[in-house]
């Protein structure tokens, strides 16, 4: 028998899979993948297949992590197939952060400072509608002071609304720590 007829000699399935160790599905699997070659409608090509399944484990064992079938039709790195794959995985991964709370939106992040840094300077630049006609005319030091004051009281207000907003109830926000309880 010549290598020519060798390649070309025909196997049912059964017997393929009996050979290899497999089942029948998995042997369906394999030539879907490309490691074995089908001849025809539940035939397989012997030589061309036992090899294609040798040439798999020899490179599942030394731990080839490109594909999963060697000499598989698997889509390039750069084939358009193969970024699309990667997109999605790369958004479900991203869905799935944020549905666990462990990713907040770029746009929700920039917006809530934005409206920090927009209350904020409200408050700032309503102090000076707050300084009382008597401290116009008082000493620098006592205007600093007066300021001061001012600044530290709008800057509470902020921070209670910061955190109504974070505890999303309408309790007021716990007591500053710098304030003597008691005595």
């Amino acid at each position: 028998m010549s290598d020519v007829d060798a390649n070309r000699q025909t196997v049912a399935i059964g017997p393929l899979a009996k050979l290899c160790n497999l089942t029948p599905a998995r042997c369906s699997q394999l030539a879907n993948g490309g490691v074995m070659r089908k001849a025809g409608h539940g035939l397989y090509y012997l030589l061309p297949s036992v090899n294609g399944y040798i040439r798999y484990l020899q490179e599942r064992s030394i731990g080839n992590k490109e594909s999963d079938y060697a000499g598989a039709k698997r889509p390039a790195e750069t084939s358009p197939r193969r970024r699309i794959e990667e997109a999605n995985a790369r958004i479900k991964e991203a869905e799935a952060a944020q549905l666990e709370g462990a990713w907040l939106p770029i746009a929700a992040y920039a917006s809530a400072w934005i409206e920090l840094a927009t209350v904020i300077k409200t408050k700032l630049l309503a102090i000076e509608g707050e300084v009382p006609p008597e401290a116009r005319v008082a000493t620098r030091a006592a205007i600093h002071e007066s300021l001061n004051e001012l600044a530290d009281h709008s800057m509470e207000e902020v921070a209670e609304r910061i955190a109504k907003e974070v505890s999303g109830s309408d309790a007021p926000a716990a007591e500053p720590e710098d304030e003597q309880v008691g005595e």
